[in-house]
């Protein structure tokens, strides 16, 4: 009310009558109180007090002039809504505009010939209103509800006509059915509208409600309790589909002044379900709905006012704090997502790290480049890296080697084999260490040297301890290497359901190698190998998040790069690998992107001249360029400048976190 009488105050009493008789039933459909008016209208010039109070009386809010009216006339002259709409002010009209933009289903509307017959039918029906006086009174509405509605008297049928105020339709009523009774089989049908029409197509009743100045609108199933609501002093509508609803704020356009509403169910299963589609939809359109329950034991809001009028007076009067307090919870929880309210589990986080420490790749010049370049060491944290390179550079034995090493230390790694048998991936565990168990250089064995068993019996002793040791070295780290096996058949959420198991079955968060990116299964086989790869990268880097792991990734190069300097644009794909990749390194031979560069005879090398430059790096810098050489028959990638290749003997060393003392020079693996 005290938003009407702020309007009302805005604007100057007209001369003109027809122009005060408009604002006088727009500030009384506004809820109004006479007092205020009447000394608003005591400014004009004809006034008569006498004369004013019968006006008053007489006026009845019928649909055709609305509360929109007098807020519309007090903007013109200069009048805002200081009051931002109250404990009834969810959404903001912006959000409510992008709301219409959604589709929606729209009554089938008449014919202009069926409205002049709805239109004359309603006329004759108030004729026979004396007939329905009883009902009415049953029903505990008051003669201003009666006459406000319209609500008249079908004598051939014997039936309750309750016209839809703002459109031209009704519908008829039986009258011989008990309140919220139930319809016997031989009873005539308790609704019958003008049209044969689904339910989807009915107009919404009431819809003056939404564009009448009321900043909460309830929606109830049935007219009769919406004209209930509306005698107790609140905005109501009845539909029972939402895209009926939807249809009609979307056609209210600016004129809409509803910014939430509450849904009010009948108290049976059927009117559960049918509040909850309703919310739902209405909230999906980005629209403030909320569903407000009648209190235990009644079946709807008519019923609640035969049996407890006062209650529900005392109902109506608390939906503003209900819908405040939704308003304030909702806010709290979205607060929960602000940075003061996270500070507390920053800090939890922050003291948690400290007993997870960085987890070495084994390299430690890659190390201190992924820290800060200087004495710090870095490694790998919780995040998405992704190793790319050509064919046959030697993608996958330098992320088997991170983990190993990883495994060394006590970390469990869970391996995504999409190329090779995980027969391959243990053989090349066990090739590397070859090199630190034999004797002499011809004792070393290649993947084909360690799986085929022929050759077996031709090895001298020597060569037999050499296999047997690597073997014992392998086993002793293996116990942490998990390896996953998939040919087209793992996807990103075959993944992220390994880990969850590895998870709750370990008890532990496995550091996670997918080998490789571009050969995973599609999510979607009908779209591209873009967008199939890109929603498995953003996949990976979620898993990476809700596991605070990290996830390495190997992905392929274009084949136009491969005689070129390494880049972001070399890699296959690299949309969704470029902007999601916490880290990116590129592997490239030496040379690469040089004049009369020789891709052919720098493979042919042995070894090979690898660096690997680190293309992105969202926590440190990058364009840093880091020598290896890369034994490729023995499955070995060296950091030359620290002279340091991984040995399960290391193990004890990188869980002491000795990498800085390393890096100073004080301690060499």
């Amino acid at each position: 009310m005290q938003k009407a009488d702020s309007a009302l105050d805005a604007i100057p009493t007209p001369a003109d009558r027809d122009a005060w008789l408009k604002l006088t039933t727009a500030y009384k459909a506004a809820g109004g109180d006479y007092e205020h008016w009447d000394a608003w209208s005591a400014k004009g010039d004809s006034y008569n007090q006498r004369a004013n109070r019968d006006t008053w009386k007489s006026i009845t809010p019928d649909g055709g002039i609305t509360e929109a009216t007098l807020y519309g006339a007090a903007r013109e002259n200069g009048w805002t809504d200081q009051d931002g709409g109250g404990d009834w002010h969810t959404h903001t009209h912006s959000a409510s505009r992008e709301a219409r933009k959604a589709p929606a289903r729209k009554p089938a509307p008449l014919t202009p010939a069926q409205a002049a017959n709805v239109e004359q039918y309603i006329a004759q029906a108030q004729a026979g209103r004396d007939q329905i006086a009883a009902y009415c009174k049953g029903r505990e509405f008051n003669d201003e509800t009666i006459e406000r509605f319209k609500l008249g008297y079908d004598a051939a049928e014997k039936r309750l006509v309750i016209p839809y105020p703002g459109a031209a339709y009704y519908v008829t009523r039986s009258m011989t059915i008990a309140p919220n009774g139930e319809r016997k089989d031989k009873e005539p049908p308790k609704y019958k509208y003008p049209t044969k029409a689904a339910a989807g197509d009915k107009p919404v009743f009431n819809l003056p409600a939404l564009t009448g100045g009321a900043e909460a609108v309830a929606i109830t199933e049935g007219q009769i309790d919406a004209i209930t609501l509306e005698q107790y002093g609140t905005a109501a509508i009845a539909a029972t589909e939402p895209d009926t609803v939807l249809a009609a704020i979307y056609a209210a356009g600016d004129a809409i002044t509803a910014r939430a509403y509450l849904v009010i169910p009948d108290a049976d299963a059927p009117g559960a379900g049918k509040a909850e589609k309703m919310r739902d939809a209405l909230n999906a359109a980005g629209l403030a709905a909320y569903i407000y329950p009648l209190p235990g034991g009644y079946h709807d809001a008519n019923d609640m006012a035969i049996k407890a009028g006062a209650d529900l007076w005392d109902w109506t009067r608390n939906a503003g704090g209900f819908i405040a307090e939704r308003k304030r919870a909702a806010l709290a929880e979205y607060c929960k997502i602000s940075g003061a309210e996270r500070m507390p589990a920053l800090r939890a986080f922050i003291e948690q790290s400290a007993s997870r420490p960085v987890i070495s790749t084994g390299y430690p010049t890659l190390d201190l480049e992924l820290g800060d370049g200087g004495i710090i060491p870095g490694g790998l944290t919780a995040g998405l890296y992704t190793i790319g390179a050509i064919s046959s550079l030697g993608k996958t034995t330098f992320a088997m080697q991170i983990a190993d090493s990883i495994a060394a230390s006590g970390r469990d790694v869970l391996v995504i084999a999409l190329e090779m048998s995980a027969f391959e991936l243990m053989a090349k565990s066990i090739s590397r260490l070859t090199v630190d168990t034999a004797g002499a250089d011809s004792e070393r064995k290649t993947v084909q040297g360690i799986l085929q068993g022929t050759r077996y019996p031709k090895y001298s002793p020597e060569e037999a301890r050499t296999i047997q040791e690597a073997e014992a070295r392998y086993t002793a780290i293996a116990k942490h290497v998990f390896i996953v096996e998939g040919i087209g058949t793992i996807g990103a959420a075959q993944i992220r359901e390994t880990v969850k198991w590895h998870y709750q079955t370990t008890g532990r968060a496995p550091v996670v190698i997918v080998d490789y990116l571009q050969i995973l299964a599609p999510a979607d086989p009908r779209a591209t190998d873009k967008a199939n790869t890109d929603a498995a990268v953003l996949e990976m880097k979620r898993i990476s998040r809700d596991y605070s792991i990290p996830v390495v990734c190997i992905s392929s190069f274009n084949r136009s790069n491969y005689a070129n300097r390494v880049s972001m644009e070399a890699l296959k794909e690299s949309g969704a690998i470029e902007y999601s990749s916490d880290v990116v390194i590129g592997l490239q031979l030496e040379g690469a992107g040089t004049k009369d560069f020789d891709v052919d005879a720098a493979k042919s090398a042995e070894p090979r001249k690898i660096e690997a430059v680190i293309l992105k790096n969202r926590s440190g810098k990058t364009g840093q360029t880091i020598p290896f050489e890369y034994e490729a028959r023995f499955n070995l990638f060296r950091d030359v400048k620290q002279g340091h290749r991984f040995s399960p003997e290391d193990a004890g060393a990188i869980r002491a976190g000795n990498l800085a003392d390393i890096a100073k020079g004080k301690r060499r693996l």
